[in-house]
């Protein structure tokens, strides 16, 4: 198996589902820019930036404010399925996107 980590995520249905539900929070607070790497998927969008790579507990989230920064961060939270892309995770995704984005 590859050790990109988009692969990785698309053939594990746990994961795949966790990042489809995360995606489909995302749309709802504006538009992301997906970045595919070997080691993570990065999402980018207004002042907020994800770092998702496959964890073995999970969908590991590491928050940044810039892509590098996202990918070194502290902040990480591993994502056990779809239900834990809660109010509470898109309100801080959200929280962070308005820091540069104004408000639609």
């Amino acid at each position: 198996m590859s050790d990109a980590a988009f692969p990785r995520i698309q053939a594990d249905p746990a994961l795949s589902a966790t990042y489809d539900a995360l995606l489909a929070a995302l749309a709802e607070i504006g538009d992301f820019q997906i970045r595919y790497r070997k080691g993570s998927v990065q999402l980018v969008g207004g002042g907020a930036a994800l770092a998702l790579r496959p964890h073995t507990g999970g969908l590991a989230v590491a928050f940044g404010g810039a892509p590098r920064q996202a990918a070194a961060t502290s902040t990480e939270l591993i994502l056990t399925g779809p239900q834990d892309v809660d109010d509470a995770l898109v309100d801080r995704i959200a929280t962070a996107y308005r820091t540069v984005t104004p408000s639609r």
